[in-house]
């Protein structure tokens, strides 16, 4: 310990008179430390980090599945579900739900808030106890008996004040009176185990789920908590069992069977592969910190070669001096990790601000123990990795060779070697990055550059939800949105209106089975579509293009024949002559319903610009009279003024309504591929860092270079040398350094490239534009950091530096 603080005393001191110096390599080595703490967390908190449930490892999303569908995640149909519990041994319980937003109407203004319907057993299931209350009962989930509710804690405190005596209080939730029953812990969220058919983990009201032993469609999601001593594989292999026996019973069951995903996975998996790549990205740019640093300290030891030979030449022994020099570079990165934790704490709001809104665990992201842990360890992991080569290398013991060198200022070739031969290392390095960068980046314009199958620009959106209470009969439902519209076509700026019950980028929507013209094949066998009801104007007004036929019109109500319109998808796939009008369509909606082809419109990416379209077939409104719809209308008023008209139109028609949802179509585009754009806008900044670390570790090596060949050049000089020769001579040096990391570079390119393929959008990994874009810049701006080097030395004055010597 004395001979520690002595060292770190004399660290100090000697950091003290080159404050320079200092302060470059804490604040490099902050870049790194903090990039990498900020990226940790994110992975911390969605890949290492257990679920906030208890036991987790034994949870698992319970799935159907249909391969030859090509569906390996599927919500589960009723039946099914309630077989799985009662005959499967796998599992210690079984649990379903179903999210959906409602309405809060009663004191204050009227709210939509997400809602989780959920059977007694799922809170029990995640191991979660209620914060005030009780959980449901099995008795008040059968149908008929009172409405209960379980609030969540934050609308507890929004709605309520945080009342203690809110539980036997009375909630008007769709316009039909509830009794809270008990309230859920704060923090606590349900898993949002599928991305796109609703936010489980959003939910603020948990609702009893009545289940009918009978078949209605595919639409819930189960969790499953496997029973002691049962493993995944053993499971899987049972529900594989249960599910063959119920394809044999039921029609509707032929071709699906179970998929079980453990819940941890399902949850993340599908960032697993992003987020390791930025993890490995960042890992690079600290690697290319560390390089820069030990170049700088070779560089600071080759300087003070003479004073190590001094110290050994009077008794330092080796180690002595490798503890002193080591102690140095702890204080250094102990200054550096500080720094870079203060810089990971910015960097990680700037990251979630960032972050796309679909992020898993989301509010989990921050800097805590763990993380805290982790930028301690990658300083003293960084000490090492640039301090203790510099050491053992200064401290060679060469001791006449260092005397002799010392007193003329020279340097040997072995250091000028190996300070080139790190240099190399990080434009190397820089490559790897900017490549990946410029892979996603090229990924992202090829992405936005798509054709979505309708105009974004002038489109705004809102939902309504008509509560069934008010609204059961369906003419009520229908006048209710025809007379919305009208009244919206109304409005200042307004061009064209229309409603969808799901519009595009905005959700799953409905999927079912159908067949055209000819015999049934069986309901295990039919084609699936989407099924999207509209109104007279939709096409219209999102701009989709009606190829042949008629759009819908007012005419085509309920008590005409059913009309429909199909888009080029559909017709590619079963009237391969593009012959599709009035041919009919048999689709599965409460039993199987005959629709005429009347319309053909152009494809429409509904789940994302870089999906495949599907097969759609919209239906009049009025012919399927949802509640729940999206208004759409093209116009040319700001989004605020265009709310506040809407808002008072629907108040006009029912004060009871909230709007929700007001947002333009651009949003709706930008948050579709808000995930790309995280990844390539980080890793383009990693980017960035690693080229501005290369070219300053390539200006410092050259830098170094020239003050220590002061005397050389002035002797070429004094015998006749051009200033243009001496520019030449250290750019060409900056120019072999350079071309030599790029190909080493090129290569190790190669292989990163490869991890990133599943990260594209029609773009090669392999793409040479990119590769050569890249080399380009890296090259550019390694001869733009050689030119102030360069010039120094063509302007040293042969007098001067032959005095010196």
């Amino acid at each position: 310990m004395p001979e520690f603080l002595s060292d770190f005393r004399f660290a100090v001191r000697s950091l003290a008179r080159r404050p320079g110096f200092a302060v470059v390599v804490v604040a490099t080595l902050a870049l790194g430390i903090g990039a990498v703490t900020a990226i940790f967390s994110v992975v911390d908190a969605l890949l290492v980090r257990p679920l906030p449930y208890q036991n987790p490892e034994e949870l698992v999303a319970v799935w159907e599945r249909n391969a030859s569908r090509n569906r390996d995640v599927n919500t589960v149909a009723v039946p099914n579900f309630l077989a799985w519990k009662a005959s499967s041994n796998s599992f210690a319980d079984l649990a379903a739900a179903y999210p959906a937003g409602v309405t809060l109407t009663g004191a204050g203004e009227p709210e939509r808030v997400e809602a989780a319907w959920v059977t007694p057993s799922l809170p029990g299931l995640l191991g979660i106890e209620p914060l005030l209350g009780r959980f449901f009962t099995p008795e008040e989930v059968q149908a008929g008996d009172r409405r209960v509710a379980l609030l969540g804690h934050g609308l507890w405190q929004r709605r309520f004040g945080g009342a203690a005596d809110v539980v036997g209080r009375s909630l008007r939730i769709s316009g039909e009176e509830h009794v809270v029953v008990g309230v859920m812990p704060r923090g606590f969220a349900l898993p949002d185990m599928l991305e796109g058919f609703g936010a489980l983990d959003e939910a603020e009201i948990y609702l009893p789920l009545t289940l009918e032993n009978e078949y209605s469609g595919r639409f819930l999601l189960v969790l499953g908590r496997l029973a002691p001593d049962v493993g995944l594989a053993a499971a899987r292999t049972e529900m594989a069992v249960l599910a063959g026996r119920l394809a044999e019973e039921h029609e509707y069951n032929d071709g699906w069977d179970a998929n079980l995903v453990p819940l941890h996975e399902q949850l993340v998996g599908g960032e697993r592969r992003a987020l390791l790549v930025l993890f490995g990205a960042v890992g690079l740019v600290l690697l290319i910190a560390c390089v820069n640093v030990a170049n700088l300290l070779l560089a600071r030891a080759t300087a003070r070669q003479r004073e190590i030979a001094v110290r050994t030449s009077l008794g330092a022994t080796r180690g002595r001096l490798v503890s002193q020099l080591l102690t140095e570079s702890l204080l250094l990165s102990a200054a550096g990790g500080v720094a870079g934790v203060l810089l990971a704490i910015w960097g990680v709001e700037a990251l979630l601000a960032l972050a796309p809104e679909a992020l898993p665990r989301f509010a989990e992201i921050g800097i805590d123990r763990r993380v805290l842990f982790f930028a301690a360890a990658a300083s003293l992991v960084s000490t090492f990795v640039f301090g203790l080569f510099p050491a053992f290398r200064a401290t060679r013991g060469q001791l006449q060779e260092a005397l002799r060198e010392g007193e003329r200022g020279g340097t040997s070739l072995g250091s000028q070697r190996l300070r080139g031969g790190l240099v190399i290392v990080e434009v190397a390095l820089a490559l790897m990055l900017l490549v990946g960068s410029g892979l996603l980046i090229r990924s992202f314009s090829r992405l936005i550059d798509v054709d979505p199958g309708f105009r974004a620009g002038d489109l705004a959106s809102f939902r309504i939800a008509l509560p069934s209470s008010d609204y059961s009969e369906s003419e009520r439902v229908v006048a209710f949105y025809r007379e919305l519209l009208s009244r919206v076509e109304t409005m200042p700026g307004v061009e064209s209106a229309g409603a969808a019950m799901t519009q595009p980028f905005d959700g799953i929507g409905i999927g079912t089975s159908f067949f055209v013209d000819g015999p049934d094949p069986g309901m295990g066998k039919r084609p699936v579509a989407d099924i999207r009801p509209v109104t007279p104007g939709y096409f219209k007004a999102l701009g989709i293009s009606l190829l042949q036929g008629r759009d819908f019109a007012a005419e085509d109500g309920a008590e005409v024949s059913r009309k429909a319109i199909v888009s080029e998808a559909l017709v590619r796939e079963f009237w391969p002559d593009g012959k599709a009008l009035g041919k009919r369509v048999s689709v599965n909606l409460d039993g199987l319903l005959p629709y005429e082809v009347v319309g053909v419109v152009s494809d429409v990416r509904h789940m994302g610009l870089d999906t495949t379209p599907r097969s759609m077939i919209y239906i009049p409104h009025a012919q399927f009279p949802v509640s729940t719809m999206t208004v759409v209308a093209r116009t040319s008023s700001a989004l605020t003024p265009f709310a506040a008209a809407v808002r008072e139109a629907v108040a006009e028609l029912d004060k009871s309504l909230p709007v929700y949802r007001v947002r333009t179509m651009d949003e709706l585009v930008a948050s579709s591929v808000s995930e790309e754009r995280f990844q390539a806008t980080l890793l383009t900044v990693f980017a960035a860092v690693a080229l501005a670390l290369a070219a300053v570790g390539l200006y410092g090596l050259l830098a170094f270079a020239v003050g220590q060949r002061t005397c050389e050049i002035g002797v070429r000089l004094a015998l006749g040398a051009r200033r243009g020769q001496v520019l030449g001579l250290v750019v060409r040096r900056a120019l072999a350094l350079t071309l030599a990391g790029l190909a080493l570079g090129l290569l190790a390119s190669f292989a990163f490239s490869r991890v990133l393929e599943s990260l594209l959008f029609e773009v090669s990994a392999t793409d040479p534009w990119t590769y050569g874009v890249v080399a380009g810049v890296l090259l550019a701006v390694a001869l733009a950091a050689s030119v102030v080097p360069a010039r120094r030395a063509s302007r040293i004055d042969p007098i001067t530096a032959l005095r010196h010597e």
